[in-house]
């Protein structure tokens, strides 16, 4: 599980499919702390991703697997 520091302990998700743009991440449990967008795919940690998101708390398997997001160990 890969955690990130930003001003409190965050869960790094990466958007696998498609650019970060509203409806294509999680909100009605936590809204995401931060929201990075590359612009273009990138490689980062053996998968292809999109841009990422950061929450306070983990997300559920349902929310990772519905919005196509992988948290990368």
């Amino acid at each position: 599980m890969e955690k990130q520091n930003t001003n409190a302990m965050s869960y790094r998700y990466y958007s696998t499919e498609r650019p970060i743009n509203p409806g294509t991440f999680p909100t009605s449990r936590q809204r995401p702390v931060k929201i990075v967008n590359f612009g273009t795919r990138q490689n980062i940690g053996g998968i292809k991703a999109w841009g990422y998101l950061e929450y306070l708390k983990p997300l559920s398997d349902d929310d990772q697997f519905t919005y196509d997001l992988v948290m990368i160990n």
